[in-house]
Order: structure tokens, then C-alpha cells, then sequence
């Protein structure tokens, strides 16, 4: 769906750089859930200057409580589409999508910042 999205809040990313997350509850029934991959859908440039490009990804382990710190940071591509990351499998019952970058910080003037970031979709595998 690309008539709506998700966007963090005004200031969450000073120049396009920081640490907003989406979390998401991957088993209704807590259980946890083996999770290989993620997909993502952006709206790309010149309409995203507000897109996510650079994230990670965080889990809670079977407790629920305990979160790991995703060890690999990966990027989004200015293209339409959903576009699918491989994954060291994992299981969760939560995981977060973590925004470390708009594609704003890589394009910042010095008369230009955009401090929020957002996105269209997550799919996760």
C-alpha cells in the first residue's frame, strides 16, 4: 500500500541520523517465531528524502523481555518495490525495525535537514 506510511516524529533524527524503531509482536500466541529475513517498501528519491536507508534489526528473546541488538547494518535502495534483506535466523517473539538513516543525510546541504524518517511497508520472512 503506498497511500500510507509510517513516519517517526518532527526531531526524532537530527539530520537524518538516529535511532527510531517500529516493533512489531511476531507471535500472538508468544511463541516464539523463527524469522530468516525482512522486506521493506520505501517511497524512493526524489519523493523520499524522509526514507529509511540505513537499519538494523533488534529481537526479544523467548522471554519477551530480553533484547538483542541486531549486528548488521543494512541498506535500502532508492527503487519501488518491496526489497527483501536475508537475515541470520533467529527466534522471536518481537522484533524492531531500527531507522538509523534517511537518505536525507547523505544529500544535506547546509541550508537543508530533514529530522524525521519513515517508510511504506515491513514484511517480515
Amino acid at each position: 500500500d503506498t497511500e500510507t506510511w509510517w513516519i517517526s516524529a518532527a526531531g526524532s533524527m537530527p539530520n537524518g541520523v538516529g535511532t527510531e524503531y517500529l516493533e512489531f509482536s511476531l507471535s500472538p500466541d508468544k511463541q516464539p517465531k523463527r524469522v530468516t529475513g525482512v522486506s521493506v517498501q520505501i517511497p524512493p528519491l526524489p519523493s523520499g528524502p524522509l526514507s529509511v536507508r540505513r537499519f538494523r534489526i533488534d529481537h526479544a528473546t523467548h522471554d519477551g523481555r530480553t533484547w538483542v541488538e541486531g549486528k548488521h547494518v543494512l541498506k535500502t535502495t532508492s527503487t519501488h518495490g518491496m526489497q527483501r534483506f536475508n537475515l541470520p535466523p533467529f527466534d522471536a517473539v518481537r522484533a524492531r525495525f531500527v531507522c538509523l538513516s534517511n537518505y536525507a543525510s547523505i544529500l544535506i546541504d547546509d541550508e537543508t535537514f530533514y529530522d524525521t524518517v519513515g517508510l511504506l511497508t515491513v514484511v517480515w520472512h
